[in-house]
C-alpha cells in the first residue's frame, strides 16, 4: 500500500482516481473522462509513478493498484465514480459511430463493453491485463490446430472457476465438469469447417505465441445455412425456424445476417486471462451488425431462451440472440440516460 499513499501527496490524486477507472489511458482520455484539460506537467508525474506501466494503448495501472483504487472510490464516492464510469461509455460509444465504416471496430467495442457492462462482466472476463492474437486456420497451423484438439480431449478435467466480486469482495464458485469442457469442442471436425468457410476457425494466442485456444464461429447466409441445419449444436435453433425467418436468413454467400458461435474454446477454463481472451471473442462478435446465437450454461449468462437438446437429455441449450438492431437501440439508450439524467452528477466533496 505504499504506492497507494504515496500517490495522496503527489498532487495527483484525480489524476491517479480516473486513470483507474480507465483500462488504458493516455493525456487526451483523462481530460475527457475529467472534463477539463491535464496539463503536461501533471500528465507526466503520473506516468512517472512507480505503479503505471507503459502499454500497447497508452499507460495503465498496475492491476492490484487498480483495484485498490477502485475498491476505494466506489465505496468513499459512489456518484463520482459512476460519474466517471459513463464519461467512459459515451467516450468509447463516440469512437464506434466514428469508427462505424470502417472494417473493424474490435478494441473500440472491447472497451465499450468494459465499461457499459455490469460488475459480472468486468470481474469475469476482464480481470488482467493480457495480449491475445487471432489467427485463421491455414496449412502452416493445422497440425498444431489438431494438436490443441487431441490434447484438450486427452487433458479434459474438472475445472473450478473462482469469481470475485469487486463491491463486495465475495468470492463465488462455478464447477465445469471435464465432460462440459469437451461439450462443444467434440463436434469440432477441421476440414469440414474448413471447406465451409475457410475464415470460420480460428487460433488464439497469447503474446508468446502459445496457442490456447480455438473460436469456431459460423456466418449466417446461403452458403452455410444447409450446415447449420443439419449438424450438432446448432440444428436444434435453424431446423425449427419458419420459413419466413429462414427467408431473411438467405443472404449472399459473401455476406452474413448473423453469426452461430460453435465453440470458443480455450485450453484452460480456470485461468483469468484465457477467459478474458474467450469472451472478448464473443464479445467482438455480439457487437458486430445481425444477431449472434451461441450455446452457453445458464449460471454464466442471463436473458436467455431455453431450447431442448436432442443430443443430451440432461442438458439444455441456451441461446443467445442479439439483433443489430436491438444492440444499437441499446447503445443509443445508455447514450441518452448519460446525457439527459447522470452526465452532470454533482460529486460530494471528496
Amino acid at each position: 500500500m505504499h504506492g497507494l499513499r504515496r500517490y495522496r501527496t503527489t498532487g495527483s490524486r484525480e489524476l491517479v482516481e480516473a486513470a483507474a477507472v480507465l483500462r488504458h489511458f493516455n493525456q487526451e482520455l483523462l481530460a475527457y473522462v475529467l472534463e477539463k484539460p491535464v496539463p503536461t506537467e501533471l500528465f507526466l508525474k503520473l506516468v512517472g509513478l512507480s505503479f503505471v506501466r507503459r502499454v500497447d494503448r497508452g499507460w495503465s495501472l498496475h492491476d492490484l493498484m487498480r483495484d485498490a483504487v477502485c475498491f476505494e472510490l466506489r465505496h468513499r464516492t459512489p456518484e463520482y465514480y459512476e460519474r466517471l464510469r459513463k464519461r467512459c461509455i459515451l467516450y468509447f460509444y463516440d469512437k464506434i459511430k466514428e469508427s462505424a465504416k470502417r472494417k473493424s471496430v474490435t478494441w473500440e467495442c472491447e472497451e465499450w463493453i468494459y465499461y457499459a457492462g455490469d460488475q459480472w462482466i468486468r470481474g469475469f472476463f476482464y480481470q488482467r491485463s493480457a495480449s491475445y492474437s487471432w489467427e485463421p486456420l491455414n496449412a502452416d497451423n493445422w497440425e498444431e490446430a489438431e494438436r490443441y484438439i487431441r490434447n484438450r480431449r486427452l487433458q479434459a478435467k474438472d475445472t473450478k472457476i473462482t469469481y470475485s466480486d469487486p463491491n463486495s469482495n465475495e468470492r463465488y464458485h462455478y464447477v465445469i465438469s471435464a465432460e462440459e469442457n469437451l461439450y462443444t469442442l467434440k463436434h469440432i471436425d477441421l476440414p469440414e469447417l474448413y471447406e465451409l468457410d475457410p475464415n470460420i476457425v480460428k487460433l488464439i494466442r497469447d503474446s508468446q505465441g502459445t496457442l490456447v485456444g480455438l473460436s469456431a464461429i459460423i456466418p449466417i447466409n446461403i452458403h452455410t445455412l444447409g450446415y447449420l441445419q443439419s449438424k450438432p449444436l446448432s440444428s436444434t435453433f435453424f431446423s425449427n425456424l419458419p420459413e419466413v425467418r429462414l427467408k431473411e436468413l438467405r443472404v449472399p454467400k459473401d455476406s452474413r445476417a448473423g453469426y452461430f458461435v460453435k465453440t470458443i474454446d480455450i485450453a484452460d477454463f480456470g485461468d483469468l486471462t484465457m477467459r478474458e481472451a474467450a469472451g472478448i471473442t464473443f464479445i467482438n462478435h455480439m457487437l458486430s451488425p445481425g444477431f449472434v446465437l451461441r450455446l452457453h450454461r445458464p449460471t454464466l449468462c442471463s436473458k436467455t431462451s431455453t431450447f431442448d437438446s436432442a443430443a443430451k437429455s440432461l442438458r439444455k441449450a441456451f441461446i443467445t440472440i442479439m439483433t443489430g438492431i436491438r444492440l444499437r437501440r441499446f447503445i443509443s439508450s445508455i447514450q441518452e440516460e448519460i446525457s439527459c439524467r447522470n452526465f452532470w452528477i454533482k460529486c460530494s466533496p471528496r
